[in-house]
């Protein structure tokens, strides 16, 4: 999944799933927003979407919830909060192994993203993608994305 994990109103519902339908040994992959100091500077004041990195988030649908035409719902903290956070570790101890990796993606977001115009000529790309390599090993500042791999 790209960018869809934090549309998800009730994570837990949706973890619970995943789980049910994958084999032993099966993988579900998420490139998500991640909330570092930059990452909450980009999306907090840039992206038109909601960063509601506090509040909190409701783990499963009420029973009575029916979920086939879901309202709009967006939290870009959720993954940050969820899988590198402390609250959801209980929930989340059915994955036999959870992998997180952050990432500066200065890169992609100099791209514009998915609907924004380019915001750096071509040849800068690649000055971006060098300086990465500098940022990445600082996450909790300069990680604006995050790769999870949850294994069953």
């Amino acid at each position: 999944m790209v960018d869809v994990f934090h549309h998800l109103e009730f994570p837990g519902t949706a973890l619970d799933e995943f789980h049910r339908v994958l084999q032993p040994g099966g993988k579900v992959l998420m490139l998500e927003p991640h909330v570092s100091a930059l990452g909450a500077l980009v999306y907090g004041l840039f992206h038109p979407e909601g960063l509601k990195f506090a509040h909190r988030i409701q783990w499963s649908a009420p029973a009575d919830r029916v979920l086939d035409q879901p309202d709009y719902y967006t939290s870009q903290g959720n993954a940050t909060s969820i899988f590198l956070g402390r609250d959801h570790r209980a929930e989340l101890r059915r994955w036999s192994d959870i992998q997180v990796t952050r990432l500066s993606a200065l890169s992609y977001l100099a791209t514009g993203g998915y609907t924004k115009p380019q915001l750096l000529f071509d040849d800068g790309l690649h000055v971006l993608q060098r300086a990465e390599r500098w940022f990445d090993p600082i996450p909790a500042l300069f990680a604006t994305r995050m790769l999870v791999v949850l294994t069953k």
